[in-house]
């Protein structure tokens, strides 16, 4: 005759779990009663109506390194949508790239008066404009990609996370390389 083993005794713990799991799953139908009523609103509206690829099957492409995410990340690519950190990467370098270009344009206009032998006043005058208008856009880029990168370094995971741009030191770099010309004649 084969002795059974021993029956654990009931902890609290394990009583608290029993009485939870009711409520869990009453949360769970209650959830899953509020999503069904909200696709049927947007059924019923038509918000699925005219949506590319209705009736087609799902092309989910493989991506070993999706794991469970596989079709969200999918379906993102399909439809042009990008991950919130993706984006604000993307907004950090294109203005970056954006303040990159207004330095070499006021580097060339810069270039192009001090080529003449003695620039005349009202070029100095139209080149200091420039300049001040150049720096104003230059500093509101700089300081909005530093701002749009802070945000990244939040939301974002570890992995995702980049340098903060130097918004001082880069205005100061500026400031040097372009510095207003004295307006005598």
């Amino acid at each position: 005759m084969a002795q059974e083993p021993p029956r654990k005794q009931p902890s609290p713990q394990d009583d608290q779990n029993q009485q939870n799991q009711p409520l869990r799953r009453r949360i769970g139908q209650a959830w899953r009663a509020l999503v069904d009523e909200r696709i049927r609103a947007a059924e019923e509206r038509g918000d699925f109506a005219n949506l590319p690829g209705a009736g087609k099957p799902l092309v989910i492409e493989s991506n070993p390194q999706a794991g469970d995410q596989a079709l969200a990340y999918s379906l993102m690519k399909q439809n042009n949508v990008v991950p919130r950190e993706i984006e604000l990467g993307n907004e950090v370098d294109a203005q970056l790239a954006q303040a990159a270009k207004v330095m070499a344009d006021l580097r060339a206009k810069r270039d192009q008066i001090l080529r003449r032998r003695i620039p005349s006043l009202s070029e100095k005058q139209a080149y200091n404009l420039l300049r001040a208008k150049a720096a104003a856009r230059y500093t509101a880029l700089v300081r909005d990609a530093r701002s749009k990168g802070l945000t990244l370094n939040i939301i974002a995971p570890a992995a995702l996370h980049r340098p903060l741009v130097d918004a001082t030191a880069l205005i100061a770099a500026f400031e040097a390389e372009f510095p207003p010309e004295p307006e005598t004649v």
